[in-house]
């Protein structure tokens, strides 16, 4: 596996309680062929790098067969249309003067 060749992506992992659900969790994913996975249990992040052929689904599925949940990184928005900062960002309709 070379580095043109693999693909990655930052899992948001849920449900660890201690540095051994960290282990669990990258030993798990470890064990998948094409995978390279490190996780850290004070961001609950895992870094996975993986072969072309691995599809995401599978990265999921081997966390939740651990006995934790993960989830895809949200697709970024361009600056401005994301809802909750537009809102955020809004004048307050209490305050805006006619």
């Amino acid at each position: 596996m070379t580095a043109l060749s693999t693909q990655q992506v930052e899992l948001a992992i849920s449900g660890m309680t201690c540095a051994s659900c960290a282990n669990r969790i990258e030993r798990k994913l470890n064990k998948l062929d094409g995978v390279t996975a490190t996780v850290n249990y004070a961001t609950e992040k895992a870094k996975v790098s993986f072969a072309p052929g691995v599809d995401t689904a599978a990265l999921l599925e081997a966390v939740e067969q651990a006995g934790y949940s993960a989830a895809l990184p949200k697709p970024k928005r361009p600056k401005g249309t994301d809802p909750e900062q537009v809102a955020a960002e809004a004048p307050c309709v209490n305050c805006a003067t006619d």
